[in-house]
């Protein structure tokens, strides 16, 4: 009887424990989920991102404003470790956000008062409120400003309306930074040649797919016939490339237009302005699922005032593929971390009708509400051109004969003196040193054909001793078009001066000191007036270290090891 009355007890316990749900992000010493902001302000037709911090991946975040009349959500993520959602404005008053975050059987909410005001009648005078850059930004001044957690603007009043007291213009406004939106989607740099057929090439394995997943249903549509729908993204300095592939083993092209057809839209907005079609640069495209039919601009609401889009599709198996290639503007283009605005939308038919439709970044209410792709670009991802890359480390020889040059430079041709003092400029090496004295320049070529590309950075670490008073000076050059003061110039300068040096000098007397140089086109009239119909590449092979001045001296400089560490793009060429 006893040992059932135990039991008993233990089997209680047992279900009052398993009733208790302890959500590991905020269980013992493991960091609490919040939301990045408590309270915000914006004006009507401004936007702010709220993030969901320190979720789990295994939550699911679902989002809700509590007067749709004031703040709509533009876009959101529901996944719990990249959830977040970002409103806005639609009229003067306060709204709340709310996050309900759950995870396993276990739901809490998170919420943000957000004040939305209309001072359009007070443009151009003092708010008197104190603003805060947003996270990310770059004040004025260069300086990197971020917003205090879970702060916002003060406003003149607690209540719900934005405050109406008298302003007093400002004299001389200092402009606002423009912000610089965290990305949603990072676009690696391509190095293949990828033909727009339809067929996935193996260059598309350099990156991973997205999944496009965010539904919409049509009014009076029947159940989503497409399924799995995944995207892939890549640039080059003409291109931006995207390939979509969803799975339908029905693809139905019956209906009377190509909106009520299978179709993949694709949107672009070049500059990540998020203006209005009409506004130019912004792109509508439409590939419907039919293989041998080409795409067009949706002529309704596209101007877009760019090359003609190159697409094609090809059936799968399961499904289809789409392929898309975007010409970039000729005088700008793409260029590592700059953005341009994307949304991607899958038309889900049957039957000659849309069932709904199917976007990447933005969750419209409809496939005809205001904040769907095909009426505001506000709504597409903001998407980062990046480059991959890998580090990797150039340790300069210094004993090899075959790159190292200490020729007398050209200015000092005839100068007997100099040739006296020249002589003791020499290699140790017992020691593995560079001795300059007074040689005016020092040119040491990279081992290997090793190259530091256009616009790549190289950080430059020397080591040695100096006692001289005039300092020197690095940078890159090219020796295709010679060697010594013949070598060709490609990169910026850094110089040191004896305060630099002294100040890099360790207790033994010996200094450490780097530099950061980037390869660039050379403008050397060496180079033109041996490569005359070639412009150069930008591409460096060598370091030049020479005196601060032209015709100066190194003086006593003796240089013991010379290292480059280059951030190397990874290629995904064949």
């Amino acid at each position: 009887m006893k040992a059932k009355r135990i039991l008993s007890l233990a089997l209680a316990a047992a279900l009052v424990l398993s009733s208790l749900v302890i959500v590991p992000d905020e269980a013992g010493a493991a960091k609490k989920v919040s939301l990045s902001k408590k309270s915000a302000t914006l004006k009507v037709g401004g936007s702010v991102k709220i993030k969901v911090k320190n979720g789990n991946k295994k939550a699911k975040v679902t989002w809700k404003v509590s007067d749709k009349a004031v703040l709509k959500i533009a876009k959101k993520s529901t996944k719990g470790n990249k959830a977040y959602a970002t409103v806005k404005g639609l009229a003067a008053g306060t709204a709340k956000l709310t996050a309900s975050y759950k995870l396993a059987r276990k739901t809490k909410k998170y919420s943000c008062k957000i004040v939305v005001s209309d001072d359009s009648a007070n443009q151009g005078t003092n708010t008197g409120t104190t603003t805060t850059a947003p996270t990310g930004t770059t004040a004025p001044n260069g300086t990197a400003t971020k917003a205090p957690e879970g702060s916002a603007a003060p406003t003149a009043a607690a209540t719900d309306k934005p405050a109406t007291a008298t302003r007093t213009p400002r004299p001389s406004a200092t402009p606002s930074p423009t912000p610089v939106p965290d990305p949603d989607l990072e676009i690696a740099k391509n190095y293949a040649t990828i033909d727009i057929d339809g067929t996935v090439e193996a260059a598309w394995d350099f990156v991973d797919f997205v999944d496009v997943d965010k539904w919409a249903a049509e009014s009076g549509g029947t159940a989503r016939q497409t399924t799995n729908a995944k995207a892939k993204f890549l640039w080059d300095d003409s291109n931006v490339y995207v390939l979509v592939t969803a799975d339908d083993g029905s693809v139905d092209v019956s209906g009377s237009d190509d909106a009520k057809k299978d179709s993949v839209e694709l949107y672009f907005d070049q500059y990540n302005t998020k203006v209005d079609y009409e506004k130019g640069k912004v792109l509508r495209y439409r590939q419907v699922i039919e293989e041998g039919k080409a795409g067009a601009a949706v002529a309704d609401s596209s101007k877009w005032d760019g090359a003609a889009i190159k697409s094609a599709v090809k059936r799968t198996g399961s499904g289809y593929a789409v392929e898309f290639a975007i010409p970039l503007d000729k005088d700008k283009g793409a260029k590592e971390g700059n953005f341009c605005g994307i949304e991607i939308q899958i038309n889900d038919c049957t039957g000659g009708s849309r069932n709904g439709i199917i976007t990447l970044f933005s969750t419209p209410d409809s496939p005809a509400a205001d904040n769907s792709p095909s009426k505001s670009a506000t709504v597409f991802g903001d998407c980062k051109y990046m480059v991959k890359r890998v580090t990797k480390v150039i340790t300069l020889d210094l004993k090899d004969d075959s790159l190292r040059n200490m020729e007398k430079p050209a200015q000092f041709v005839g100068n007997e003196s100099y040739d006296t003092m020249n002589t003791e400029c020499s290699f140790d090496d017992v020691n593995g040193k560079i001795i300059c004295k007074t040689a005016n320049n020092v040119f040491l070529i990279f081992p290997e054909g090793r190259q530091v590309l256009n616009t790549e950075k190289a950080k430059v670490q020397i080591k040695g001793t100096y006692s001289g008073e005039n300092g020197f000076r690095v940078w890159m050059c090219d020796t295709r078009s010679g060697v010594s003061d013949d070598a060709a110039t490609s990169s910026n300068q850094v110089t040191f001066l004896p305060d630099d040096i002294t100040a890099a000098t360790d207790g033994e007397g010996k200094f450490t000191i780097e530099a950061e140089l980037t390869s660039e086109p050379t403008t050397s009239a060496s180079w033109s007036e041996k490569f005359p119909d070639t412009p150069h590449d930008g591409n460096s092979n060598a370091l030049m270290i020479k005196a601060s001045s032209w015709n100066g001296m190194l003086e006593d400089l003796v240089i013991e090891s010379v290292v480059v560490t280059v951030e190397d793009p990874i290629l995904n060429t064949p």
